[in-house]
């Protein structure tokens, strides 16, 4: 069974769309925060743009549920608004709409009763929440340049996740051969929440065809990099406990122009892996 949490509008095909709004004609009438079922019985919890709708206190209950409801080995998969993000792009922004836009975006639109925002999230507020409820396996993608995209699992494991955030596009290919493309710099973030230093042995290969003689600099902390473009990077990195470490990496070279591509292409990150033993 797969699970459409506070579906709202959104209703899923191969879902049981849950709401408490029954004007959403829901198939099921309930509350995220006690659902009425039992434990252990969801492939998958998908719940997009609903935490925020909780308050703040509420988060780790709510996940806490939601893992409740996950079988082992079940996936979540969840969105929620990233507060530095939103707030850099209007920081950045200098027109009323956008500020207006994401205002709204932030706090609801408040136009009917439920769709208010009562919090926002960052990286490693998220990640304690689900690791805290039970979930590992974390990665979630940035989207729309405000937004996280978490998938974690219902498993037994290390409590690190990975953010792939400022800079990154979604990821391509298949699993044996999948890559990311990269603006002129990007990051990637690494959140250890466990109250223990973690160990994550970081791998990758990076490519830029158009600029086979490329560099790309590789920042982690106070250590730097410089890798020639298709080479691959491995590092042992030590994560402290209950803090992000931030891989950054930027192009020292010019982006590759794609005919009716509106990305920013510079280089590709090929295969990223992250094991923590």
């Amino acid at each position: 069974m797969k699970l459409n949490l506070g579906c709202g509008w959104d209703r899923r095909d191969g879902y049981l769309n849950i709401d408490f709004v029954t004007e959403h004609h829901p198939d099921l009438a309930g509350d995220v925060l006690n659902l009425p079922l039992r434990s252990g019985i969801a492939d998958e919890v998908h719940a997009q743009d609903v935490l925020e709708h909780l308050g703040r206190t509420s988060t780790e209950d709510a996940i806490k549920e939601w893992h409740r409801v996950t079988k082992a080995g079940g996936v979540a998969r969840i969105r929620v608004p990233s507060l530095f993000h939103a707030v850099d792009i209007m920081r950045r922004a200098g027109t009323i709409d956008v500020h207006r836009t994401l205002l709204q975006n932030l706090y609801g639109t408040q136009a009917y009763t439920g769709d208010v925002h009562l919090t926002c999230f960052t990286d490693l507020t998220i990640a304690h929440a689900f690791h805290d409820a039970g979930y590992r396996e974390l990665v979630a993608e940035l989207v729309d340049t405000w937004l996280w995209d978490i998938t974690a699992v219902a498993a037994n494991g290390a409590p690190v996740a990975v953010f792939f955030g400022d800079g990154l596009s979604g990821a391509e290919g298949t699993a044996g051969a999948s890559w990311r493309w990269s603006d002129q710099s990007c990051e990637v973030a690494l959140i250890n929440t466990g109250p223990e230093s973690a160990k994550a042995d970081v791998s990758f290969l990076v490519q830029a065809e158009h600029e086979p003689s490329g560099t790309i600099d590789v920042r982690i902390g106070d250590e730097r990099y410089a890798l020639q473009s298709r080479s691959t990077f491995s590092e042992s990195i030590v994560l402290a406990p209950q803090s992000r470490t931030v891989i950054e990496m930027t192009a020292r070279f010019g982006r590759f122009d794609v005919p009716q591509d509106p990305r920013s292409l510079y280089f590709q990150i090929v295969n990223p892996n992250v094991s923590v033993g």
